[in-house]
């Protein structure tokens, strides 16, 4: 499958005729009304770059918070999974689709995984937010845990 069959294949899985534009020009859509994500078949003509801002960077800890994203993305860097990564101040998941991997079948999948994996982090960001407002410790937080706390 070659990268204009993809996004043909991304479209009729989202059931829409077009993709919206962001500012840069690069396709976008948004789910739920909630998850605007880009598809930026710009950066690298034989793939997809698709990302989904999550939240804004934490105003407080952010070296804990960092480090914490840091360990994450080896973790799932390992396994070729979407990353976390930081633009301007804001946490944005991203993943890299390589077309030739993928069977028109698999697209639909892949962009229903990343979905859900966007919404996941943005709960678990949410989570970390509302600790620190309320004057918690972040010490014991981690993001690959469900709850979000390791536990002694």
């Amino acid at each position: 499958m070659d990268l204009s069959q993809m996004l043909r294949a991304i479209a009729t899985h989202c059931r829409v005729d077009n993709f919206g534009k962001d500012e840069e020009g690069k396709k976008l859509l948004v789910f739920d009304d909630e998850i605007i994500v880009t598809f930026d078949d710009q950066a690298r003509r034989d793939g997809l770059w698709i990302s989904a801002p999550l939240a804004p960077l934490p105003e407080e800890d952010r070296d804990p918070f960092l480090r914490r994203v840091l360990q994450t993305n080896v973790f799932f860097a390992l396994r070729g999974n979407a990353l976390l990564t930081i633009e301007g101040n804001h946490v944005v998941l991203q993943q890299y689709i390589d077309p030739s991997t993928l069977s028109l079948s698999q697209v639909g999948s892949t962009i229903e995984a990343f979905l859900n994996t966007a919404e996941g982090w943005r709960k678990k960001l949410q989570h970390w937010e509302s600790r620190q407002r309320k004057g918690e410790s972040m010490a014991a937080f981690h993001f690959l845990n469900p709850t979000g706390v390791i536990r002694p």
